[in-house]
């Protein structure tokens, strides 16, 4: 009975220890899938976590901000018509930049900036067919590039600035 006993903890210490070494070493770059374009910085993406194994969420784009494209508070204070018409511009070109992507791809999610259940924030990369090429682009740095975004590292933003 003790050999039982020994034989059955060593078993499972061997199962934790190579449970714990394939946990740590999952990917964190993923393939996507296209659901929707919530707005400019909020994507709701089918993500590709393991083949054949798919999970939907909404990604906030690491690093930027873009106008609200619906009314309502942020921060506390109103949002303007003003940026609610900019927010639909930049969800709009959005929405016409990643349909015509090739594929999308995820990479560093941040478990720490995940704020709400189903939301993740992370680097939204997409591929440009170019030829016989394709490029992998930045989404974050490409929407602050055509203006529809600004960098953002976190806490209370000021109001959209409107012009």
């Amino acid at each position: 009975m003790k050999l039982f006993h020994f034989a059955f903890i060593t078993a499972l210490l061997t199962i934790s220890t190579l449970t714990s070494t394939h946990a740590t070493s999952l990917p964190n770059t993923y393939k996507a899938q296209l659901i929707r374009v919530i707005d400019a910085d909020t994507i709701k993406l089918r993500l590709e976590l393991y083949p054949g194994l798919f999970k939907e969420v909404n990604l906030r784009i690491a690093g930027i901000d873009a106008p609200e494209s619906r009314r309502g508070k942020k921060s506390g204070v109103q949002i303007t018509e003003c940026e609610v018409t900019q927010g639909k511009a930049a969800t709009e070109v959005a929405r016409k930049i990643l349909a015509k992507s090739n594929s999308l791809i995820v990479k560093n999610i941040d478990r720490s900036k995940t704020k709400y259940v189903g939301r993740i924030t992370g680097e939204l990369w997409f591929a440009l067919q170019q030829g016989k090429d394709a490029t992998l682009i930045n989404f974050a740095s490409y929407i602050v590039k055509q203006g529809f975004a600004v960098k953002y590292t976190g806490g209370a933003r000021a109001p959209w600035p409107c012009m």
